[in-house]
């Protein structure tokens, strides 16, 4: 009787542990499941490079001077399939002023998987392949998770979880300058 009430009490104790955590550890999240604004971060983005779903090799530093939204997401993940559409909306709404998505799908099927369904989805923005896992450098340990990287290569931003358009389009219209970027 006092070890099965003695286990009780180390898992209340391990429970309320964790959402004490979660809540001190700044992952309190809205209504929508979003992280009002993202973590703040100030650190370089770690380069990588990966192929798209045509087969080829994407770096990272190909958009030096633009602001890249990058969503580590995939097709099996229903809070990132959620926010396909507004995605795209914030890649078109953006572009033309030096902003562009980059979407890295972590399925394990790769381009068999996902070059289909990003045709089928019209995806607009280029969609890379890791697959199974993100760059480590990135440390994603959820889906979907963003980094918002500013035109000098710092990560500024780090969204947890799926994101209320609204929040995404006032952080990123932040960074990008009032007139179109000239090509």
């Amino acid at each position: 009787m006092i070890s099965a009430l003695r286990r009780q009490l180390v898992v209340i104790s391990l429970i309320a542990l964790a959402f004490l955590g979660y809540f001190i550890g700044g992952r309190w999240r809205g209504p929508g499941g979003e992280q009002a604004g993202g973590q703040s971060v100030k650190q370089p983005a770690s380069g990588f490079e990966l192929p798209d779903v045509s087969g080829k090799i994407v770096r990272l530093s190909d958009f030096r001077g633009k602001i890249v939204l990058l969503d580590f997401w995939a097709t099996w993940c229903e809070p990132c399939l959620e926010e396909l559409d507004d995605l795209g909306a914030l890649h078109n709404k953006y572009q033309a002023r030096g902003f562009t998505m980059l979407g890295v799908a972590l399925d394990d099927g790769g381009g068999g998987v996902v070059g289909p369904f990003v045709k089928t989805k019209r995806i607009p923005y280029p969609v890379l392949l890791s697959p199974g896992e993100a760059p480590e450098a990135y440390q994603v340990f959820g889906l979907p998770t963003k980094f918002l990287i500013d035109q000098d290569g710092l990560v500024v931003k780090k969204y947890l979880g799926p994101q209320a358009p609204q929040i995404l389009a006032v952080d990123v219209s932040a960074l990008l300058p009032s007139r179109p970027a000239t090509k």
